[in-house]
């Protein structure tokens, strides 16, 4: 039997980056004695237990990689042998990403979040940061009132819906579990099909494995347009603040602007 608090103790550990741009530096591939593990240090124990919470949520899914040992706030998963899903996998891999995305929106969220609050507090913040003009803040406000369902429902997402957050080894795997939190329900489908599932064929086959497990008829034209909006103004008001990755906050005011005209597929 392994001896994982040695392993925890003694195994080398190297950070891992997120391809998303993201430095937590709370993940970490762990080697001992040739063997790969992913190690992750938890900042907190209310982190640690979030992390605990959502594994024990989903485990019989096997959707998630095993978790190894408890040390501390330390947790330890087994290495997914395989590689990192591309984008190029996209057609691929839909289906059964749209089947975990419908699990895990299977469950209600654990937290309230005021999506109206929400967009317009980021409205008006972009508008004041004159990111936004007073003609195009008319629009994202008429698209979001027209356009938002009677209920606006809190989900379990995967909010981080993006290739670089899945492994293909033995099974799809997902393996960044601070991806799963509560959140608009589609928020991670909107994501997806910006930035992933672009094509018809893909998003055909993603609405599809969705459909073994759950039910995507609440993903209309209509709403696909509100989640896109949600999505892009909370990531512009997120970004403009953090003062980072300049390049994708262009990509999506670009996206914004075609919205906005209704050009965004």
């Amino acid at each position: 039997m392994e001896d994982f608090n040695e392993i925890i103790k003694k195994g080398i550990c190297i950070p891992i980056i997120p391809e998303s741009g993201g430095d937590s530096r709370e993940v970490h591939t762990l080697i001992h004695n040739n063997n790969k593990y992913i190690l992750r240090k938890c900042g907190s124990q209310k982190t640690r237990d979030k992390y605990l919470e959502t594994y024990k949520k989903f485990q019989k899914f096997d959707f998630l990689p095993r978790l190894l040992y408890i040390h501390g706030n330390n947790l330890l998963f087994e290495y997914i042998q395989g590689r990192d899903l591309l984008k190029t996998d996209a057609e691929l891999t839909a289906s059964k990403i749209g089947m975990i995305t419908a699990i895990t929106n299977s469950f209600q969220g654990d937290i309230d979040i005021n999506i109206n609050n929400k967009f317009y507090k980021a409205i008006n913040y972009l508008f004041n940061q004159k990111i936004i003009n007073d003609n195009q803040k008319n629009k994202a406000v008429k698209i979001f009132e027209n356009n938002k369902p009677k209920k606006i429902e809190i989900i379990t997402e995967i909010k981080d819906l993006a290739h670089h957050n899945f492994r293909i080894g033995r099974e799809i795997f997902l393996v960044d579990i601070d991806a799963i939190q509560p959140h608009l329900k589609g928020i991670g489908i909107a994501k997806a099909f910006l930035k992933w599932f672009r094509k018809p064929k893909e998003r055909e086959l993603f609405l599809q494995g969705y459909n073994e497990i759950n039910d995507s008829s609440f993903w209309t034209p209509q709403y696909q347009k509100f989640a896109y909006l949600i999505y892009l103004i909370l990531k512009l008001e997120k970004w403009h603040k953090l003062s980072t990755r300049k390049e994708d906050f262009q990509k999506h005011l670009n996206w914004f602007h075609l919205l906005l005209d209704n050009q965004l597929k």
